[in-house]
């Protein structure tokens, strides 16, 4: 059983799950999605995903991208739907 995500993983997920093709790019200060750079995420909490199996690099060695695999994308899905009904609810 894996330890329960991190809020920056989190983050991360959600951010990836709202960028084109779900996928998140380099750039000079971290991973950040297309659509939303000010949201930078550092290569350690990258590889904290890919250990999970939650994203894969375009290239193990020198990534310049990451994107979801089917389980961060659904991982990405449940956190997504778990705020929406918290905020209709609230």
């Amino acid at each position: 059983m894996q330890a329960p995500l991190k809020p920056k993983e989190k983050a991360a997920l959600i951010a990836a799950y709202g960028a084109p093709n779900f996928t998140l790019r380099r750039t000079a200060l971290g991973f950040a999605p297309i659509n939303h750079p000010e949201k930078v995420f550092t290569r350690r909490l990258i590889n904290w995903l890919h250990e999970r199996v939650l994203v894969r690099f375009d290239d193990r060695d020198l990534p310049r991208a990451v994107t979801l695999t089917e389980r961060g994308l659904a991982e990405a899905r449940t956190l997504v739907d778990t705020a929406r009904n918290q905020a209709l609810s609230a």
